[in-house]
């Protein structure tokens, strides 16, 4: 079913929405237009056009290109409707209606890198238990470290205890996945006292989590560029970036991964170049991982092996019943709705993901989870600062689902492909 769902999109009417690339340097800024395109197309085509590809919808999808990609959608068919002339002030005004429609004041703000380091210094400083360890786990081409906090009953000791790990931020602009991460790490130390179920799993799990991946490209993100993806790699030809979700080793070069420096989903020159991947490869190493949660934005989906293929992965049924199990403790939480993104008619593929090599190598049960908002009509990337402790609040206990499975969980290392 789930392969007849992926190959009959290319029968569908296709809306795109399309803006200028970001800028490849702290000098130049970045341009704002935004073009819609209506086409009836092909969805492969569209995939292997190398483009910025956003969200893919029922009535379009949101794609952001150069004036050299407009040019080229144009000479394959594509009829041009612009939307909007500045991409800043369009997603403004979709925060301002985030804003409108729940009437709440912000209880949260996102945290910039140093904030977020300070929060992590502050779990390992808490007096309310002391079971929190901060750590580098790498540093990146801009000399920012990566740091990682371990919360465990016993986190300066390596007990050899199954672990979870839990990550945020490979893309730089999908900020609200640094706070889902770092809100799980705050639950878990201010609730350890008070909580059996808490308590339990800290007893008998190692949970390790990076809420920064990306530090370089999320500060040029808040600073510089908003809309701004990849890490900060000066490629010593005018482009600076690796898209990070396109750096690990399986399958690295695969579906819509590109070997082109100017590309958004620029893969690299080569597996692990980048010391982002490279530090949580290492990390991944060291610890016997048992679950492995990503968090990116947006869409409300959630993503299992495979990435790469529409073949199913070894234990798709074990990966299948945890991801409804997941989806239904989203949905109790307040109502929002998550899908399986693999059942999703808009789903593609994509080579080199950190899912994909986390289950490949090491047979971790891994999961890269899109946080809200569902659509652009409600903001994209740009999440209101309304709706921070609410995404986090809805993922919670799916988050502590996957951390209470590490115990029962054996991992087994998929055959090979």
């Amino acid at each position: 079913m789930k392969w007849f769902q992926r190959t009959c999109i290319n029968l569908v009417f296709i809306c795109i929405v399309v803006g200028i690339l970001t800028p490849v340097s702290y000098a130049e800024p970045p341009s704002n237009r935004c073009i819609l395109i209506k086409a009836r197309g092909d969805y492969e085509t569209l995939v292997n056009m190398d483009l910025d590809i956003w969200k893919f919808e029922q009535d379009g999808a949101l794609i952001r290109v150069t004036d050299d990609e407009r040019n080229q959608i144009k000479e394959s068919g594509f009829t041009i409707k612009t939307i909007t002339e500045d991409v800043y002030e369009y997603f403004e005004k979709k925060r301002q209606e985030q804003i409108f429609l729940f009437a709440e004041p912000p209880s949260a703000k996102y945290h910039s890198y140093d904030e977020v380091i300070t929060s992590l210094i502050g779990l390992e400083d808490s007096i309310i238990a002391k079971i929190a360890k901060t750590y580098i786990i790498g540093s990146t081409h801009e000399k920012r470290d990566i740091w990682a906090v371990k919360i465990s009953d016993n986190p300066f000791k390596d007990e050899h205890e199954p672990a979870a790990l839990i990550i945020g931020c490979l893309h730089a602009r999908e900020w609200i996945s640094v706070e889902v991460p770092l809100y799980i790490a705050q639950y878990l130390v201010d609730n350890y006292k008070s909580n059996q179920y808490v308590k339990d799993m800290i007893d008998n799990c190692e949970i390790w989590i990076v809420p920064v991946v990306n530090p370089d490209g999320y500060e040029y993100s808040r600073i510089y560029d908003r809309m701004w993806r990849k890490n900060r790699r000066d490629n010593e030809d005018g482009t600076f970036g690796v898209d990070l979700n396109r750096n690990f080793s399986k399958m690295w070069g695969g579906p819509n991964a590109s070997p082109g420096t100017t590309s958004i989903n620029y893969q690299g020159p080569q597996p692990f170049s980048e010391p982002e991947t490279q530090a949580i490869r290492d990390l991944v190493r060291a610890h016997d991982f048992r679950v492995f949660v990503s968090y990116h934005n947006y869409g409300q989906e959630i993503y299992y092996p495979w990435r790469y293929t529409l073949e199913d992965a070894p234990m798709e049924t074990y990966f299948y019943q945890m991801t409804l199990d997941m989806l239904d403790l989203i949905f109790e939480v307040n109502g929002k709705i998550y899908i399986n993104g693999l059942d999703s008619p808009w789903f593609y593929l994509i080579g080199g993901s950190e899912i994909d090599w986390t289950y490949y190598k090491f047979g971790i049960y891994s999961f890269e989870i899109e946080l809200p908002p569902s659509s652009p009509t409600f903001g994209g990337f740009i999440l209101a600062e309304e709706r921070i402790i609410p995404a986090c609040e809805e993922n919670l206990p799916a988050a502590l689902y996957l951390i209470a499975r590490c115990e029962n969980i054996e991992t087994k290392k998929p055959s090979a492909r």
